[in-house]
């Protein structure tokens, strides 16, 4: 080899070294850490979380992945194929949220409760939880893990379950969106048409030196 091509290898490999870094940075660390952090906010913060998730991520030893030709045989493989399975879980979720802000919400939200987490929110549903959107995901999920597990276990056949997992995508999206709007129509929650700005209460305490103090004590500011 050249001394231009070891030249140019080598940029090469460092510019591919690059990319890597900056891709798991932005899209696996930083929103791993994003993620963790909203689970125990006063112990955790972005960059404690993006930390352990590197942690977490060397102590899986992916390298073994490439460098054992054994597990590239036989684990890479499986690995390979849950990654491109996971239209299975994300399809029903995609059709989900389409279902309930063009069919269900018509476009419309009552902004202020988004940030609320209590009762008072029309987005608390039951004990925080939307069970129509679980309900939803689970109709729509099910008939495609047949499939799904065939093709990890290496065990496709061409036969219906097969041929379902093929269009999973599609499947899951149309089910449930279908299902999610249907639920939702039969059992609407209170307030899910309609819309409100957000606002926002500001007491003297709120800004510190009385800047928000009004005859009754307090200021609403819509956005």
């Amino acid at each position: 080899m050249s001394p231009g091509a070891r030249a140019g290898t080598f940029f090469a490999g460092l510019g591919f070294l690059a990319s890597q870094l900056a891709l798991c940075t932005v899209l696996n660390g930083v929103s791993a850490g994003m993620d963790i952090a909203a689970l125990c906010p006063k112990y955790i913060n972005i960059r404690r979380g993006t930390f352990l998730v590197t942690l977490i991520a060397i102590a899986i030893c992916p390298w073994n992945y490439v460098t054992s030709v054994k597990l590239v045989l036989t684990k890479a493989t499986t690995f390979i194929t849950v990654l491109s399975g996971w239209s299975v879980f994300l399809s029903p979720m995609t059709g989900i949220l389409i279902s309930d802000y063009f069919l269900v919400h018509k476009q419309e939200l009552h902004i202020g409760d988004l940030y609320m987490g209590t009762k008072a929110s029309v987005y608390w549903y039951t004990f925080g939880f939307n069970w129509r959107a679980i309900t939803a995901w689970s109709i729509a999920l099910g008939p495609l893990l047949p499939g799904f597990v065939r093709q990890v276990q290496v065990k496709s056949t061409g036969n219906g379950w097969d041929h379902l997992y093929e269009i999973s995508y599609f499947y899951g999206f149309v089910v449930a969106l279908t299902v999610y709007w249907a639920l939702s129509a039969l059992v609407p929650v209170e307030r899910q048409r309609g819309s409100s700005p957000f606002e926002m209460k500001l007491t003297g305490e709120s800004w510190g030196d009385g800047r928000g103090d009004s005859e009754d004590g307090e200021k609403g500011v819509g956005v």
